[in-house]
């Protein structure tokens, strides 16, 4: 199982220290398909409503879930003749990609925010770089979910359903299931990265078994990307309203994954009820591929 993109609505409740967050899944559809990456493949799709705890609207995420048949990725090695091996960057490269992400840092440190009658379609956001990315920030990126912490969230299971989360079913191929029994003496046998389904993302072999080749990055960081992307534009007065990203290809390890935005439509009238403009993201590799597509809606002040 791999994320094939993510789409978010924010409805402009601020969260704030001690609030306390609830989450209600919903399955919403799936479709059956064939790619080249897998065969017959599953795109399935679901809702998730975040509320806090005076039930006030926060979000809504709308996540699509690639499931496939890892047996067959592997077999047809679709990024083994294209993810080559991790790049090795010289100083000058990466004096040149140090300067790109101090420039963006820069680009608004005060937290500015644009008017919305002063932005004009074609404006072009500042660059931004990520990376070079490792093992070691694709483990950062692991551990920064907030389900690493320990007590930061409790699963209410579904009535009737002795603890689902534990005895559900997710497919899982050998080795990328957690083991709860033992996890009960060793820590690790639960935690997902040192085994369990996000083991691939740090591992070579561990990939390959699922058609990914070699370590890569997470779809929920690259969809997270986008939006700080966003919100560091629009500044303190502005607010990411709609972000609807498509993930077209992994983050490799040894790959830098460069953020570039334009203003592609202002909307005075907008369904939302105040003036938003509207931006393209695209992000791609020191080599010109694609890794993400996106498309957002941003509220300025008017």
């Amino acid at each position: 199982m791999i994320f094939g993109g993510e789409e978010w609505w924010w409805y402009g409740t601020h969260v704030r220290p001690g609030d306390h967050l609830s989450h209600e899944r919903i399955f919403t559809g799936y479709k059956l398909t064939d790619t080249k990456f897998a065969g017959p493949t599953l795109f399935q799709r679901g809702d998730t409503i975040h509320r806090n705890q005076r039930g006030d609207l926060i979000a809504k995420s709308c996540p699509t879930v690639i499931r496939y048949l890892a047996k067959e990725a592997e077999k047809r090695g679709m990024y083994a003749s294209t993810a080559g091996t991790p790049h090795k960057w010289t100083a000058a490269e990466l004096d040149e990609i140090d300067k790109i992400r101090r420039d963006w840092f820069l680009s608004n440190r005060e937290g500015k925010s644009p008017h919305f009658e002063e932005v004009s379609v074609g404006d072009k956001l500042p660059r931004r770089v990520i990376g070079p990315h490792s093992i070691a920030s694709f483990t950062t990126e692991y551990r920064a979910f907030i389900f690493n912490i320990w007590g930061s969230f409790y699963w209410q299971g579904v009535e009737g359903v002795p603890d689902c989360w534990v005895n559900q079913d997710m497919g899982w191929i050998d080795g990328f299931s957690f083991d709860e029994e033992g996890a009960m003496t060793d820590p690790r046998l639960r935690d997902g990265l040192y085994l369990g389904p996000s083991r691939g993302h740090i591992d070579d072999g561990r990939a390959s078994e699922i058609g990914m080749h070699r370590a890569y990055g997470y779809g929920a960081t690259m969809a997270a990307w986008n939006t700080d992307y966003l919100a560091f534009w629009a500044g303190h007065d502005g607010m990411v309203r709609h972000a609807k990203t498509e993930f077209r290809g992994p983050a490799f390890e040894g790959d830098v994954t460069y953020i570039e935005g334009e203003v592609i439509e202002k909307i005075e009238n907008s369904e939302w009820g105040f003036p938003v403009v509207r931006i393209e993201v695209r992000m791609t590799n020191q080599d010109g591929k694609i890794v993400v597509t996106a498309v957002n809606e941003v509220q300025l002040p008017y």
